[in-house]
């Protein structure tokens, strides 16, 4: 048969899994998959405000849950993010709904990314999928090249903390500047033949979890996730 993969494979995994870590209802799952793309269409921007801004409702649904999770020893991950503290203190409601919001769009919009644009990769590069397939213990190594090469997150903005003087130009503290990760993932002076897809690269020093203090929350959970997916569906 035929399928939308987007949506109807690459989607379905990471929609199920953080939703299933965070316990929310089957009834509101897909609602906060859609409210995340229309947040991801948006731009980045800052909130339209009013009740139908997606990002306010979707904190609105964070609310909902945690109202009802408030004070009981439930272990899924929104009963975690209500005790727990930063510098000493719980999370406000800000705070709260801030974290839920970026968890929800970026758990499920990366690796739905990171999925398909991988297989098509594959396809392209028919020879790395024969190979995958007959030998799974290569995945690991290859999640790493497909993160390098898909990218899911091409670029964030960020604001300048010092002057720093950068390949003969001068940044100056306060200074936006974009940071394109798809850049970094193929730079020439960094990666031998930056324009091949090779599931063999390694070192394979990407930047598609970004770095420091801002690297990926989920890092650990994007590479399981494509690990088991590709797994499963080379068995399939």
């Amino acid at each position: 048969g035929e399928c939308d993969f987007v949506t109807d494979v690459a989607g379905e995994l990471p929609m199920q899994t953080i939703n299933q870590l965070m316990a929310v209802p089957e009834e509101h799952r897909r609602h906060i998959v859609q409210l995340a793309d229309e947040i991801i269409a948006g731009g980045g921007g800052r909130a339209r405000g009013g009740p139908d801004d997606p990002g306010i409702i979707l904190a609105g649904l964070g609310h909902q849950m945690a109202a009802e999770r408030r004070g009981k020893d439930g272990t899924d991950l929104i009963s975690l993010m209500l005790r727990a503290t930063y510098q000493g203190e719980p999370l406000d409601e800000v705070g709260f709904a801030g974290l839920f919001v970026q968890i929800a769009v970026a758990a499920n919009e990366t690796t739905r990314s990171l999925l398909a644009g991988a297989l098509l990769a594959l396809l392209e590069n028919p020879d790395a999928y024969r190979e995958l397939e007959e030998d799974h213990s290569k995945i690991p190594t290859a999640v790493e090249e497909m993160l390098r090469w898909v990218t899911p997150v091409h670029y964030f903005r960020r604001t300048a903390t010092r002057d720093v003087e950068l390949r003969g130009k001068t940044i100056r503290e306060g200074d936006r500047v974009v940071l394109h990760y798809t850049s970094a993932n193929f730079d020439e002076d960094v990666f031998p033949e930056p324009d091949r897809f090779d599931i063999h690269r390694d070192p394979n020093p990407h930047l598609a979890f970004g770095w420091g203090e801002h690297f990926c929350l989920g890092a650990r959970l994007a590479r399981l996730e494509a690990r088991v997916f590709f797994e499963e569906m080379f068995d399939a």
